[in-house]
This record gives structure tokens, sequence and C-alpha cells, in this order.
């Protein structure tokens, strides 16, 4: 009797609870706790794991390294080390900085006192932004480094009148004491030589003489003490000396001498890039992007019979193809295709929908989440691997912050895509797994320094 009015009296209880709950799930009953747990989540969202792990090519077992310029005059390059694969799996394996400068110094004449000037030549400039990275690595770098990316110092010229392809042995050899000094007292993982914007271009009316040549052409020359790289039709012997005069400005050049302008700064290019490998040792990572005379640094490309170069392979760690909008099967200087990336993916903005004719695009949910060269070139990369012809490197270009949004199609009036999801149409086809971010609030560091 007893134990029957208890039963009873339980499952009157058990009912009342049961009704309460279908009420809370219907309209929704907040207590301060659940309350408290919803604000707590967004304060604290949930986190992705980071794994250093190598990243391999869906249906394949070969393994593919990644790069990323940061365009450190307006973005901040720890933003590299929030994306991942849907396994955690870091998406960057190297962050280059960009990009620190090659100028000529005269040592008499030096007024920034943080250069330390003694000996007179080319050396490593610094503007604002990236000293301002270097001098606080604790907090830009070694976050970046303590995930177990490499991090690079990128150069390039800066209208100095002095590139890469025009120094001779003195000149490479207080360059490269310099570059290894700043890659050691930084602790930096490496370097990337970029071949534009050396020329001084300040003669008159050179645009109208050269861009019919070459519309899309960077002009890395000339060399201020000697002005345009030709003599009548013949380009300077890059083994006799640079002197006034050994070059006149003239008319624009024809191709033959184009070619044989940029196989002679290849040729003086070659051994900058070996030496730079002989003084920083086998453990540093040096990363070419074949621009300019950057495509003319192999022995094929030397303009004099009586020169003999050893291959770059085993002094070039990673290259990159330059163009974005481009697919290129193969190095220009022969590198392994272990090292090299075919296709450039511009995060930024610009590479959606650059040239050739797209591949249907990839669809998820329901959604169109791939267009023009983006699943175009993602096939080919991956296709390549399917076949047994695999590359190695991947690269991309100015990463902003996460919430930026980039446009899906050239059509679009506002853009619409956040940058993971951008990156997410090429990883789903290269790698089977999505791009995303540690959690919902990574990836969106800004500027915090200078203007």
């Amino acid at each position: 009797m007893h134990k029957k009015q208890k039963s009873n009296v339980w499952k009157l209880l058990l009912g009342v609870m049961a009704a309460v709950m279908i009420v809370c799930t219907v309209t929704g009953c907040l207590t301060g706790r659940e309350g408290d747990k919803e604000e707590k989540e967004e304060i604290i969202p949930e986190t992705i794991p980071v794994i250093i792990a190598d990243k391999v090519i869906a249906g394949t077992s070969y393994k593919v390294k990644t790069a990323v310029y940061i365009e450190v005059n307006d973005h901040n390059p720890l933003n590299a080390g929030d994306y991942v694969l849907e396994d955690g799996t870091l998406l960057f394996d190297y962050v280059i900085l960009f990009a620190a400068n090659i100028r000529s110094r005269d040592c008499a004449l030096e007024t920034d006192a943080a250069h330390g000037c003694t000996e007179s030549g080319p050396h490593v400039h610094f503007n604002e932004n990236i000293r301002h990275l270097l001098e606080n690595r604790e907090k830009y770098i070694v976050p970046l480094q303590e995930k177990g990316i490499k991090v690079l110092l990128s150069l390039l010229g800066d209208h100095d009148g002095i590139g890469f392809g025009t120094m001779n042995a003195d000149d490479r050899a207080i360059f490269i004491a310099d570059l290894k000094k700043d890659v050691e007292y930084y602790e930096l993982d490496g370097v990337d030589f970029d071949d534009e914007w050396a020329s001084k271009e300040d003669w008159g009316n050179w645009q109208d003489e050269y861009t019919v040549v070459a519309p899309d052409s960077i002009w890395t020359y000339p060399v201020s003490e000697w002005g345009w790289p030709f003599s009548g039709e013949v380009y300077r012997d890059p083994s006799k000396d640079i002197v006034a005069g050994n070059g006149i400005l003239g008319p624009a050049p024809s191709e033959e001498q184009m070619d044989a302008m940029w196989k002679a700064s290849g040729a003086l290019y070659h051994p900058l890039i070996t030496e730079t490998r002989a003084a920083l040792g086998p453990n540093k990572i040096v990363s070419l992007y074949e621009y300019n005379s950057g495509r003319y640094i192999t022995p094929e490309g030397q303009s004099n019979d009586g020169l003999t170069f050893a291959s770059l392979d085993s002094a070039v760690s990673i290259v990159q193809q330059p163009w974005y909008g481009r697919y290129l099967d193969d190095s220009a200087n022969g590198l392994g295709r272990s090292k090299y990336s075919p296709f450039g993916m511009d995060v930024g903005g610009n590479g959606a929908y650059q040239g050739g004719t797209p591949l249907p695009p990839i669809v998820v949910n329901g959604d169109e989440q791939a267009t023009g060269t983006i699943y175009d070139y993602s096939t080919r990369f991956k296709t390549a691997a399917t076949s047994g012809n695999p590359y190695g490197m991947l690269f991309f270009y100015n990463l902003t912050p996460a919430s930026s949004l980039l446009k899906h199609d050239k059509d679009e009036a506002e853009p619409s895509v956040s940058q993971s999801a951008y990156i997410s149409m090429m990883t789903q086809i290269v790698f089977g797994q999505k791009c995303v971010l540690t959690n919902a609030a990574a990836g969106d560091y800004r500027k915090d320094w200078g203007n």
C-alpha cells in the first residue's frame, strides 16, 4: 500500500518535470546559470587544438609545405598562426615578412645610427614596420615559431639603383655579411629574394619609351652609376667593372637585347644565392621568388660561355613562380618540383577570378565555394599528384585579418566571402579538408604599431 502510494507520487513528479522541460524547449527558459553559460561561450569560444603535422594531398601520400607573404606595412603576421585545417593541422609552414630592402650605403653620409655603418656598399635596410616587428620579436615572431612556423625575411629593391643581379663579388660579400648578421641577431629562420623595384626611375619619360616593350614589366634597371645597361646593342659584360659611362640611355631594347640583359643579371644573381646559402648554413631557409632576373639564374641562363655554375637545387629551399592568375608547370630555373609552387594564391582578393578558363566550381552544401582559377589551379595541382608527378609547395600572398571579406565573383557588387572560406576553396580540393580558424575570434590581429 505505502509502496504503491510512493510510486504514484514519483510518477507525478516526473510528469511535472517533463512538462516543464517541454515548455522550456519550446519557449526557452533562461535560468541565471544558463545565461551565464551562454555569455561565457561568447567570451571564450571553442578552440581547435593546433597540430604540428604534415599536410598530405588528398588521396595520395605526397606531402606539401605552404608559405604565406605578409604585407607588414599594413598587416600583423600573427594572423598566420590561426589558420588550420579541420583536423587542427597548421596551414602555414613558412611566414615571409614582406619586406626589407637592399640599399647602397655610403658610410661617410650614413645618418641612421641603427645601421651601425662600418663598411660602405650594399646593405639590408629596414623600414619602420619591419624594424618594429624585428625589435619586438617576442610579440610578433616568437609565437609563430613556437607553433612550428618558420619566419623568413623577404628582401627586395628600394629604388636605390642596386639589385640582386647587379652586385660584383665585393658587393656581395658586404651584403651577405650584413644579411647574416640580421638573420642571426633576430633569430630568423631564413630569407626570401624578390628582384623588384631596384631602379631609381629618375630619368624623364621612361614610361613612354619602355612600356611599349613590356607593359607589365617592373624595370629593375638601370643601375645608378652607369645608366641604362646597354651600350649599342650589347649588354655590358658582367665580368667587367661597373663604371660611369659603361651604359647609355638609348632607345627601347629589342627582345634579343632584353634576353641578353636578363641573362647577364642572372649570372650575377646566381652567386648571390649560392654564397648566401654558404653563409647561412644548411639549416636556414632560402626562398626564391622567380621574378625579373630571378628567372635567369641557371647555367642555361648565363650570358657568357666562359661562366659555369653549379645547380641552384642545393642552395634554394623553396621557390614560387611569381604571376598570380597563371599556372606554370615548371620552375624557370629547373628547380625540383618538391620545392616549387606552380601557382600563387592571392588571399588579399586579387586572385579570385584572374585569368584562364575555369573548370566547374566545387559545390559544398549546395553553394558554389570556388570560382575561376582557384578551382582550376587547385584541381591541376591535385591531378599532378594523383598522376604521380606532385609538387611540394604552395604559396599564398597578402594574408589580411580574418574578418576581411573577399569577392566570390567578379560581378559581385560587394565582397561576401570570408578569408578562411576563400582559402578553403583550395584546401578542400588539395587536402580534402576545409580551412578554418582555431577559434571564433582568431586570425583577426590588427596592425597595432606605427601609422
